[in-house]
């Protein structure tokens, strides 16, 4: 069966999930959510790709991985397109 994900949607998936597990980290946003989701969140991010990787991915597999672009980070603040944490 072929892979009906597109390739700018793996792109905004990868960028969604990365500002999910950023939110998860920050008490002030995420007030209710239990220490150990909140650590669990912190270790995924210490080896999830970055904006930069993401990017890589993209020039290296266009045809897997679309262009890290503002459109695709919908939801995500536009000071989180460009820098990783």
């Amino acid at each position: 069966r072929p892979d009906m994900t597109e390739p700018h949607q793996r792109t905004r998936s990868l960028l969604k999930t990365r500002y999910f597990l950023e939110e998860l980290t920050r008490p002030g946003d995420t007030p209710r959510v239990p220490a150990h989701i909140r650590d669990t969140a912190r270790q995924l991010l210490l080896h999830y790709p970055g904006f930069e990787e993401i990017e890589l991915a993209h020039k290296a597999l266009p045809k897997v991985f679309g262009p890290v672009v503002q459109r695709q980070a919908e939801g995500m603040p536009a000071t989180k397109l460009n820098h990783r944490k």
